[in-house]
């Protein structure tokens, strides 16, 4: 009964107390008290306009993580996350919310979310945070819903690995062995690598395909380089990509004079 009074008065100022450092402890507390569905359902009620703006803050983010921790089938938040996943992603705060809720949720759980991200995919992928929610989906084990995505960033490749914030992603790629190879191959096509490695954000991407690769494709990735060391030399990170690659791989660049 008690519980119950508490939650009603706190309805009308709910959202100030749970975005407050010091409000969001007594609602996680109070939380943590509750025994019930039905007191559980009656708090959810009163949050529920405040999702999305609880999500992308630092205090209120971790009241929603504890009401689907709690329950772990809440349809209701989920629904909220995908209904706003751009700017949910896109936001400091909910790029951790949705790491952190893919660390503890299930693949089913989570699904509906990854799915609405991967239809939203280049909005995420390209930017300063969303770019890390693709980087975390992408390191999990492999599914059918990471290898939309792979496919997706594939299919893209280019673009991906020339812009500032998704080149993270694709980098990321190369460090998951059940999907590396589907992106060194497509840079072992002269057209593609020679695009990736001559731009600024790019060549990162072509450096880890290189360090990634067996023998056999280094093989052939160096050999493009060295196809390159022209219009390197004009670039202004060329030589120092150049005496890297000397370095690192004396065995397959005893060609480079």
């Amino acid at each position: 009964h008690q519980i119950f009074k508490l939650i009603k008065s706190l309805s009308p100022v709910i959202e100030d107390v749970s975005m407050n450092q010091y409000g969001t402890k007594v609602i996680q507390d109070l939380i943590d008290l509750i025994k019930t569905e039905k007191a559980y359902f009656l708090l959810l009620n009163i949050l529920t306009p405040y999702i999305k703006q609880l999500i992308i803050d630092l205090n209120g983010m971790q009241i929603v993580y504890k009401l689907i921790t709690k329950y772990k089938n809440v349809k209701l938040i989920e629904n909220i996350i995908c209904s706003n996943i751009i700017e949910i992603a896109n936001s400091k705060k909910g790029c951790n919310f949705l790491i952190k809720y893919f660390e503890f949720a299930d693949e089913e759980n989570s699904l509906n979310i990854k799915k609405n991200i991967l239809m939203n995919l280049k909005d995420i992928i390209t930017d300063q945070f969303g770019n890390y929610v693709i980087q975390n989906i992408l390191m999990n084990k492999n599914s059918e819903i990471v290898m939309n995505f792979v496919a997706e960033i594939k299919n893209n490749i280019i673009f991906y690995s020339n812009n500032k914030f998704s080149s993270n992603a694709v980098e990321k790629c190369f460090e998951n062995e059940n999907i590396k190879n589907d992106f060194i191959k497509p840079l072992m096509v002269k057209e593609i690598f020679e695009k990736i490695i001559l731009d600024k954000f790019g060549n990162y991407v072509a450096q880890k395909a290189i360090a990634t690769s067996d023998d056999n494709e280094k093989i052939i990735l160096i050999d493009l380089l060295r196809l390159l060391i022209p219009e390197l030399k004009n670039k202004y990170f060329g030589e120092k990509l150049l005496s890297k690659m000397e370095y690192l791989y004396p065995n397959f660049f005893n060609k480079y004079n």
